[in-house]
């Protein structure tokens, strides 16, 4: 009977230290990752499903990834042969102008997706010109392309919320999110293969790819979506 309960006793101390030793932070953490992956996973059905949403959001988010480019400027100033010194006051003009594009995107939601992709070409044309002129002079050039870039994405942002219905927003949301890093990648891999002229293929093939990605469609091809 001694032994027994010496026993017993043994298998309880050791459930409870097995059971205390879990880690309730883990288990948060392997929930949270389980919605997250349901959350993304709903939003890739609903978007998959409508071919006007997932226009919009494959080109907000081939646009989006182009922001990686911001993080080149400093270097891009350096090939346009600005002076180190005058490296910090000359980027602050391209943030600035890029602002006053945004600004500009409720305006700019009223063009046509052709018209759209006519804007962010001239931002290409513009940042083709730069990475041809080893200027400082050309750096104006980059700050008029990043003003365009920002009206078009502000553009592409409004569609895609518009052609979002019911209660998928957030997974939609979610979707784009990670769309979005893709093009970055592209980014980082043309930057290193050709710098700035690389870069502006890129932008050139996403202008191109605008009028289809952002076409307004009629009532007819999809009920209660006017974009």
């Amino acid at each position: 009977y001694f032994n027994d309960s010496v026993f017993t006793a043994g298998l309880q101390k050791s459930v409870t230290v097995t059971s205390s030793s879990i880690d309730p932070a883990d288990s948060g953490t392997e929930d949270a990752d389980a919605s997250y992956l349901a959350t993304l996973r709903a939003g890739v059905m609903e978007v998959v499903a409508r071919p006007p949403l997932l226009g919009a959001v494959v080109a907000f988010g081939l646009l989006y990834g182009l922001d990686a480019f911001e993080e080149y400027f400093p270097l891009l100033a350096r090939d346009l042969q600005v002076s180190t010194a005058a490296v910090p006051t000359a980027l602050l003009v391209i943030p600035l102008v890029g602002a006053v594009g945004a600004a500009l995107g409720g305006p700019a939601n009223r063009l046509g997706a052709g018209a759209l992709a006519v804007v962010l070409a001239v931002g290409a044309a513009l940042l083709g010109i730069a990475a041809a002129v080893p200027h400082p002079v050309a750096l104006a050039g980059v700050a008029l392309y990043y003003g365009l870039y920002r009206a078009v994405l502000v553009v592409a942002d409004a569609r895609l919320q518009e052609r979002i219905t019911g209660p998928a927003r957030a997974t939609v949301t979610s979707v784009a999110n990670v769309v979005a890093e893709l093009p970055a990648f592209a980014v980082y891999a043309a930057w290193a293969l050709g710098g700035t002229a690389a870069v502006t293929v890129l932008v050139a093939l996403t202008a191109a790819l605008l009028p289809v990605l952002l076409h307004r469609r009629t009532r007819i091809d999809e009920p209660g979506d006017s974009r």
